[in-house]
């Protein structure tokens, strides 16, 4: 029996590959942590953090299993939309409130850190500035396009006919 041919739309397929792009981000990244805290076991603690409530260390460990476990989900849901599976479906719109949330949080983090900050002291802060506004936002924005474009009739259509 010849193998079904899916209809699969430019942009699910698009997003099929950020996801595969970000999923090597987030693996590169948590890889990176876990392989310093391999390498380095005597990790160097600034003195102005060696009074912090959380070791180094932790962190280190904790950031490179979100990371790795937000890669296996991003290759996940890749694949899943590749295929057009209702669940990866499901998956994206869930990435892509959480996307908006750390966009949120992001922004409101910059503007906590900043509100006081004196644009005098140095002419790269308005650069770092919006460097970092920009870095917030992109997650934010892909993640919105994504709730919209997901949510579209022809779009839930197209993983709903898959569905078997």
């Amino acid at each position: 029996m010849p193998a079904q041919t899916h209809e699969r739309s430019g942009g699910v397929t698009a997003a099929a590959v950020l996801l595969f792009l970000g999923g090597a981000v987030a693996g590169y990244r948590g890889g990176w942590l876990l392989l310093q805290l391999y390498l380095g076991r005597q990790i160097a603690v600034p003195q102005s953090l060696q009074a912090a409530p959380i070791e180094v260390r932790t962190i280190m460990i904790a950031g490179g299993i979100v990371f790795a476990a937000l890669a296996a989900w991003g290759f996940a849901t890749a694949f899943g939309l590749l295929k057009q599976k209702p669940w990866a479906r499901f998956s994206i719109l869930v990435f892509s409130v959480l996307a908006l949330v750390w966009s949120a949080v992001s922004m409101l983090s910059i503007y906590l850190a900043v509100r006081n900050l004196r644009t005098d002291l140095t002419s790269a802060v308005p650069f770092l500035l919006f460097r970092a506004v920009l870095k917030a936002a992109v997650p934010g924005l892909i993640g919105l396009s994504w709730l919209f474009y997901f949510n579209r009739k022809a779009v839930r259509s197209q993983f709903a006919k898959f569905a078997g």
